[in-house]
C-alpha cells in the first residue's frame, strides 16, 4: 500500500511530469530526426544500387562498353557489384544475344523466367528500373539505339539483389535506435539530475517550510535563499511573507486580547448569539444584567422561557421584534431598542439594546453581537429629574411672575415719584428766580451765591428725574418694530451735534452702516447717548476724533463707536452700565450717570448686547450688537 501511495505521489509530482515531458520531447525530436536521416539514408542506398544496375546499359548506349561484356561475370560484378543476379542483352526480335548464363544465349526472352517480360514487351524508350519485392531484387531495362539514334536495336536487362541493401538499412536503423535510446536516457538523466539540484531541491525546501507553517510553526523559514533566480526570489518572498504573517498574526492576537479585555471589563453588557439564537458569549456585565452565571449563560436562547420579555408597560414582547430577530431578518444594525425582562423570582429590569450583524465569507449573517444596558436606575432618575424640572419650572414661573409684578410696581413707583418730584422742583426753581429778580439789590452777595447753588442743584435734580423717567420708559414702552436706516439716523444726529457744539473741533469718520429691524425712537436714543458721550469725553482733546463702524457676523451686526477721549480703566468697566454709576466726577464731566444704563436696556430689549474697551487717556470703544432680521439669516 505504501508503495502504491509513493507511486501515486510520484506520478502526480512535478518532477515526474517534467521528466515525462522532457523524455517525450526528446523522443519526438529523435523520431523526427531519425525519420529524416533514415529516409535520406535509404533513399541514398536505393539511388546507389539503381545507378549501378543502370551503369552497364548506359555505358553500352554510349558506345563505351561492348555488348558481350555481359558474359564476363567478373567485369559485370565490378560494374554492378556483388549483388548482381543476371544480365542479358536482348535483341529487338526477342532473342537473347548475350547472357551471363551462357545457356540462355539464342533463346527467346519469353522462355526465360528471369526476364521482366511485362516491362520488355512495352519497348520502353528510356531506362526503366523496377523493384521486385517478392524476389528481393531490382531490375534495370535500358534500350540501346542504332546509329540514327531513333531505332531501338537491343535491350540491356540487369537484375541485382537488394538483400544486402535491406540488411544495411536494418543495421543503420538499429544503430540509430540504439544511439537515440542512449542519448534520450542519458540526457534525460542529466536534465533530471540538474532539475533535482536546481529546482526540485529548493522547491522541497519551500514545501517543507509551507508544511511547517501548516502545523502552526510560524517561525518556519527557507534556510538557503541566496540564489539570484526565480527560486531565490520565491524563497525570499516566502520568508518575507512568513515574517509579515507572523507580525500580522501577533498584531491580531494582541488586538483580540485587547478586545477580549475590553469586553470583559466593559461596564456595558456584551453578548454574542449564533444563527440559532443561542448565546455563545457573555461578558461579566452581561451576566450581571441577565442575572446568570457563565455556565448558565452559554447555550441559552435569547427568547428563553426562563425569563419573560415584555414592553415597559408589561405587555408581552413579540419575538419578531426582539433585536436578535430584527438583525437576522434585515442584516442591519439596530439601536436603542428597549424592553423589559422579568425573572421567575419577580425581579424586573428595563434594558436598552444595540445589535449588529457579524458576517461570514459569503456575506451571510453568522452571528449577532449585542450591547445590553440596564437602564432601570437611569429611567428612575430621569423620571425624578422630570418631576423636579416640572416643580422647578413652576417655581421659576411663579417667581418670574412675582418679579415681573415687582418690576412693574417699581417702574410705576419710579415714574410716580419722578413725576411727583417735578412740581416741588418747579416751585423751588420759580421762587428762587422770583427772589433773585425782586430782591437782588437788597441781598448780600453770599446770599445770591447760595440762591444760585440752590437753583443749580434744582436743575440737576430735574435732569436726574428726567433721566430716571427716560430709563423707566425704556423698560415699559411697547416696542414698535420697523426697518431702520442707520446711515440716515446717524446723519440727523451728527447735524444736531454740530449745531449744539459749534466750537468743538471734531473729525468724524463714519463707515457704511447696515439697516436693521428695531424701534426707531429707542435706537435713536442709543446713538444720542453714545455719540454724546464721545463728544463729551473728547472735550479736552485739541482735535476730537470719533469713528463709527459696523461689522457683519453670521447672525448679527456689531456697531462700534471709537473716540480719542480720556478713556477709563478696564478694572471698573463693570460699573459702566449701572444706574447712576460714574467713572469721572461731575466737576470733570457733567452728566447723571444713567445714559449707558439706558443704552444697555434698549440693546437688551432688541436681543443684542453692549460692551466697552478702553485705556486711560487713550480713548474708548463702545460696542453694541443687533440681530439680523430673519430674511437676512435665511439668505
Amino acid at each position: 500500500m505504501l508503495a502504491g501511495i509513493i507511486r501515486g505521489s510520484f506520478v502526480h509530482s512535478i518532477g515526474f511530469r517534467i521528466g515525462a515531458m522532457i523524455v517525450l520531447v526528446e523522443i519526438t525530436v529523435s523520431a523526427v530526426t531519425g525519420a529524416l536521416y533514415i529516409g535520406s539514408f535509404n533513399a541514398e542506398v536505393d539511388r546507389t544500387i539503381t545507378q549501378r544496375v543502370l551503369l552497364p546499359g548506359s555505358l553500352m548506349d554510349a558506345g563505351l562498353l561492348n555488348l558481350d561484356v555481359v558474359t564476363d561475370e567478373k567485369s559485370m560484378r565490378e560494374l554492378v557489384g556483388e549483388e548482381l543476379i543476371n544480365a542479358f542483352v536482348i535483341g529487338i526480335n526477342g532473342n537473347i544475344f548475350f547472357s551471363l548464363d551462357k545457356e540462355y544465349i539464342g533463346c527467346p526472352f519469353d522462355s526465360v523466367s528471369l526476364i521482366d517480360k511485362e516491362t520488355l514487351t512495352q519497348h520502353p524508350t528510356s531506362p526503366v528500373v523496377r523493384h521486385d519485392l517478392p524476389r528481393g531484387s531490382v531490375v534495370a531495362l535500358t534500350p540501346l539505339f542504332g546509329m540514327d539514334g531513333r531505332t531501338i536495336r537491343f535491350f540491356v536487362h540487369i537484375e541485382a539483389s537488394t538483400a544486402k541493401a535491406a540488411a544495411l538499412k536494418r543495421e543503420v536503423l538499429l544503430l540509430f535506435l540504439t544511439g537515440a535510446l542512449i542519448v534520450v536516457l542519458s540526457t534525460s538523466l542529466i536534465i533530471l539530475v540538474a532539475f533535482q539540484l536546481i529546482i526540485f531541491g529548493p522547491l522541497r525546501r519551500v514545501l517543507r517550510a509551507v508544511r511547517q507553517m501548516e502545523t502552526g510553526d510560524l517561525a518556519a523559514r527557507i534556510a538557503r535563499h541566496d540564489a539570484r533566480d526565480e527560486l531565490g526570489d520565491l524563497a525570499r518572498a516566502f520568508n518575507l511573507m512568513a515574517a509579515r504573517l507572523r507580525q500580522n498574526l501577533e498584531k491580531l492576537r494582541r488586538e483580540r486580547d485587547l478586545v477580549t479585555r475590553i469586553m470583559e471589563t466593559s461596564p456595558v453588557g456584551i453578548t454574542v448569539a449564533d444563527r440559532e439564537g443561542l448565546i455563545t458569549f457573555a461578558n461579566a456585565s452581561a451576566e450581571q444584567v441577565l442575572g446568570l452565571t457563565r455556565d448558565e449563560t452559554g447555550g441559552r436562547a435569547v427568547n428563553s422561557p426562563e425569563w419573560r420579555i415584555t414592553d415597559f408597560d408589561g405587555r408581552p414582547f413579540p419575538d419578531e421584534n426582539l433585536p436578535f430577530y430584527q438583525v437576522m431578518r434585515t442584516g442591519q444594525p439596530v439601536h436603542e431598542l428597549r424592553h423589559a425582562i422579568e425573572w421567575p423570582d419577580g425581579r424586573r429590569a428595563f434594558l436598552s439594546i444595540n445589535g449588529a450583524p457579524l458576517f461570514n465569507e459569503s456575506r451571510e449573517v453568522e452571528s449577532v453581537v449585542f450591547s445590553i444596558e440596564d437602564i432601570t436606575e437611569r429611567l428612575r432618575v430621569e423620571e425624578e429629574i422630570r418631576r423636579l424640572n416640572r416643580d422647578l419650572e413652576q417655581r421659576v414661573a411663579d417667581r418670574t411672575a412675582q418679579l415681573e409684578a415687582i418690576n412693574k410696581d417699581l417702574e410705576a413707583f419710579s415714574y410716580s415719584v419722578s413725576h411727583d418730584l417735578r412740581t416741588p422742583l418747579r416751585h423751588i426753581d420759580g421762587y428762587i428766580a422770583l427772589l433773585v429778580s425782586r430782591f437782588r439789590e437788597n441781598l448780600p452777595g453770599k446770599a445770591l451765591h447760595y440762591l444760585d447753588s440752590i437753583a443749580d442743584s434744582a436743575r440737576l435734580m430735574g435732569q436726574l428725574i428726567d433721566d430716571l423717567l427716560r430709563f423707566s420708559r425704556t423698560g415699559r414702552a411697547e416696542m414698535r418694530w420697523e426697518h431702520v436706516d442707520m446711515n440716515s439716523m446717524l446723519d440727523k444726529e451728527l447735524t444736531q451735534i454740530r449745531e449744539n457744539n459749534p466750537e468743538h473741533q471734531i473729525e468724524w469718520d463714519i463707515g457704511e452702516l447696515p439697516a436693521v429691524q428695531g424701534d426707531y425712537a429707542l435706537l435713536r436714543q442709543v446713538w444720542v447717548n453714545l455719540l454724546g458721550n464721545a463728544v463729551k469725553y473728547t472735550g479736552r482733546a485739541e482735535t476730537a476724533k470719533i469713528q463709527v463702524r459696523a461689522m457683519e457676523g453670521n447672525s448679527d451686526y456689531t456697531f462700534v463707536v471709537t473716540d480719542n477721549g480720556v478713556g477709563f480703566d478696564m478694572e471698573y468697566a463693570g460699573k459702566l452700565f449701572g444706574v447712576f454709576q460714574r467713572l469721572h466726577s461731575e466737576e470733570e464731566f457733567e452728566g447723571s450717570g444713567i445714559g449707558l444704563a439706558i443704552v444697555q436696556r434698549i440693546i437688551n430689549r432688541h436681543g443684542g448686547r453692549v460692551w466697552a474697551e478702553s485705556e486711560p487717556d487713550r480713548g474708548a470703544r463702545f460696542y453694541f450688537s443687533l440681530p439680523k432680521c430673519k430674511e437676512e439669516n435665511d439668505v
